[in-house]
């Protein structure tokens, strides 16, 4: 399977609050990332798109929630 990268420049003072962030949480940057942006998506109505999302990630795994 292939990984897609996407590069985000993002500003000094925001790279820093999520390394800072990072090293207290013991996080990646990318799933902090992630997490923002999911909780965007859900903040703009797009609930049901992550609920098709998720449904779909768990098909491709084979596996049941």
């Amino acid at each position: 399977m292939s990984k897609h990268r996407t590069t985000m420049y993002l500003s000094p003072e925001l790279l820093t609050a999520l390394k800072l962030r990072g090293a207290v949480e013991s996080r990646t940057m990318t799933s902090m990332v992630e997490e923002a942006m999911w909780a965007w998506l859900e903040d703009k109505g797009g609930k049901v798109y992550q609920d098709a999302r998720i449904s779909r990630l768990i098909e491709a795994a084979g596996t049941d929630a």
